[in-house]
């Protein structure tokens, strides 16, 4: 088993955590449902908070939401990369897990902070989803990092055998 298909099933296992996680959540938004949580109990608080929404063409997201189907495109991809057989495509693949995870991480990292600055509670699902984001954010720099110490896959040769010369000769 290559370090590439090791990555490949953290990062697709850790997609499946956070889809999860972040479905819990937006399945009580939908449901109306109180979320389980720690002792501090803050988890509502924060799950119905201004912050917990996105205005997009007047409408109110619920960031949770978001957050699933961030997940969902990240736990696609991975398994992408996990069955495909292109080093290429895979290199492809971990670029937009790459981005798309740092983007992630820095907004799941924002709302950390909002939680416990400006609500001033403290949600263990927002929490789990901040470090699931942080280490697959983490897994697919490592990825980029192996693919780096790799020669890039060679690109096919055009075929010149057999067409015409155009009436040029070659160059020496």
């Amino acid at each position: 088993m290559g370090k590439q298909t090791v990555i490949s099933g953290i990062q697709t296992a850790l997609s499946i955590v956070g889809t999860l996680d972040a479905g819990t959540v937006y399945w009580a938004h939908r449901a109306g449902a109180s979320l389980p949580c720690t002792s501090g109990g803050g988890c509502d608080v924060v799950n119905n908070s201004p912050w917990a929404f996105i205005t997009f063409f007047s409408h109110q997201i619920p960031v949770s939401l978001c957050g699933a189907l961030t997940y969902l495109v990240l736990l696609i991809a991975s398994v992408l990369r996990l069955t495909g057989d292109s080093e290429l495509a895979a290199r492809r693949l971990n670029g937009s897990m790459l981005v798309i995870s740092f983007l992630g991480t820095c907004y799941s990292w924002y709302l950390q902070y909002v939680a416990k600055f400006l609500i001033g509670e403290f949600c263990i699902y927002c929490r789990v989803s901040a470090f699931t984001m942080t280490l697959i954010f983490l897994a697919s720099f490592a990825a980029a990092v192996f693919y780096a110490s790799r020669r890039p896959p060679a690109l096919a040769e055009p075929k010149t055998e057999g067409l015409p010369s155009l009436g040029r000769s070659p160059t020496k």
